[in-house]
C-alpha cells in the first residue's frame, strides 16, 4: 500500500534498457534506480543520463553497448558492466 500523503520528488527524462537498448521518456520517483522495460519486460532499464559528462568528452561503452558500470570496493577496484557483468579493462 502506498501512502498518498507522502510527497516524493520525481524525476523526468530518458530511460534506457541495458538489455534490449529500448529508450523512452519516463517519470519516476527520486531514488528509483531500475525500471521495467516496456519492450522486453526485464528490470534492466535505468535513467539514461543521471550524470552527463562534458559535451566534448568521450565515454566508455562496453561491448554489449551498455554505458553504465559498477565499481567494487576491492583494491585495486574492479569495474564491471551492469548489463552483461563483463569486467572492463581500460
Amino acid at each position: 500500500m502506498i501512502n498518498q500523503d507522502i510527497d516524493f520528488a520525481t524525476l523526468q527524462g530518458e530511460i534506457h534498457c541495458c538489455a534490449c537498448h529500448h529508450q523512452w521518456q519516463g517519470v519516476g520517483p527520486s531514488g528509483v534506480d531500475w525500471f521495467e522495460c516496456p519492450k522486453c519486460g526485464l528490470y534492466k532499464a535505468r535513467w539514461r543520463h543521471p550524470a552527463v559528462p562534458h559535451k566534448d568528452e568521450l565515454i566508455w561503452v562496453c561491448g554489449c553497448k551498455c554505458d553504465t558500470f559498477m565499481v567494487t570496493g576491492r583494491h585495486p577496484p574492479t569495474v564491471f558492466c551492469i548489463n552483461c557483468g563483463k569486467e572492463q579493462e581500460f
